[in-house]
C-alpha cells in the first residue's frame, strides 16, 4: 500500500513538471524577425548595463562608494532583465552559453545574442567616453583591474570572482528552473539581490562584475585587456560548473 502511494506521488510529480520547448536552430531560422529582436534587445541593454555602471565610479565628489557602485549595478541589472523578459533578459553571455547547455537555446540563437552583447558593450564604452569628461572618467575607463597597490595579488582576485560568478550563476539557473514554480516577476530582484552581495564582497579584491561585458568594453576602449582576459576565463569556469551542477 505505502509502496503504491509512493509511486503515485512520483507519477504526480512527473506530471506537474513542466516540459520547455526546446527550439532547434532550423526552428528559429524560420523566425528571422525574433532573433531581430533578441539582439537588438541584447544590444541595447548591454549599451545601458556599461555605460550606466561604468558612472557608478567616475571620479565626481562624492561618487564611487561601495555601497552605490554595488545597488547601481545590481539595480540596473535587474531592470534590464525584467525589460527583456519576453525575449531573453540574459544580459550576460555566460548566463545565454549556460541556457543552450540546459537546452534551452539553440546555437544559432546564443551566436545572435551574445555577439549582440559584446557589440553592446564596446559601444557602452565609447558612450561612456565621450560623454563623461576627460578629467572624471576614471582609470581606463573605469576598467575592472587588481588592485596590487593594496596588496592584493591577481589570483587572489581571479579565485573571489570564480567563486562569486558560480553563486550567482547558479542563482540565476536555479531561479529559471521551471521546477522551482519561483514566478516571473520574481525572479530579477532575487538575481539583483544576489547580484549585490556578490559585489559588496568582491569590489574591493578587484572583483566588480560577475560579467564579461562590464570587463569588456573598458579594457578594449580603454586599452586595459590583460585583466579581462584573464577575468573571463575564471568566470567560464565559474558557470561552467554552475551549469554541470544544476545539469546534474
Amino acid at each position: 500500500m505505502a509502496q503504491e502511494q509512493q509511486q503515485g506521488v512520483e507519477q504526480g510529480l512527473k506530471e506537474e513538471s513542466p516540459k520547455v520547448a526546446v527550439k532547434t536552430w532550423r526552428e528559429d531560422l524560420k523566425r528571422p524577425w525574433h532573433l531581430v529582436r533578441c539582439g537588438v534587445g541584447e544590444l541595447l541593454a548591454s549599451v545601458l548595463l556599461v555605460r550606466i555602471t561604468s558612472t557608478s565610479c567616475a571620479e565626481f565628489p562624492g561618487n564611487g562608494s561601495l555601497l552605490q557602485t554595488a545597488l547601481t549595478y545590481a539595480f540596473v541589472y535587474a531592470t534590464l532583465v525584467q525589460i527583456l523578459a519576453s525575449t531573453t533578459g540574459h544580459v550576460n553571455p555566460f548566463v545565454t552559453i549556460g541556457f543552450n547547455l540546459m537546452g534551452q537555446l539553440s546555437v544559432i540563437k546564443v551566436l545572435v545574442i551574445t555577439n549582440s552583447q559584446y557589440v553592446g558593450s564596446v559601444l557602452g564604452s565609447l558612450l561612456y567616453k565621450y560623454s563623461t569628461p576627460e578629467d572624471v572618467r576614471g582609470a581606463n575607463l573605469c576598467a575592472m583591474r587588481v588592485p596590487e597597490e593594496l596588496g592584493v595579488t591577481w589570483w587572489q582576485t581571479m579565485a573571489l570572482e570564480a567563486i562569486l560568478s558560480f553563486v550567482l550563476f547558479l542563482v540565476i539557473l536555479a531561479v529559471n528552473d521551471q521546477r522551482m514554480g519561483i514566478p516571473a516577476g520574481y525572479r530579477p530582484p532575487i538575481i539583483g539581490m544576489t547580484l549585490a552581495g556578490c559585489l559588496l564582497m568582491g569590489i574591493k579584491y578587484g572583483s566588480g562584475s560577475l560579467n564579461p561585458l562590464r570587463a569588456l568594453g573598458p579594457a578594449i576602449i580603454g586599452e586595459y585587456q590583460v585583466y579581462h582576459l584573464l577575468q573571463k576565463c575564471y568566470q567560464g569556469v565559474a558557470y561552467w560548473k554552475a551549469a554541470s551542477k544544476k545539469f546534474l
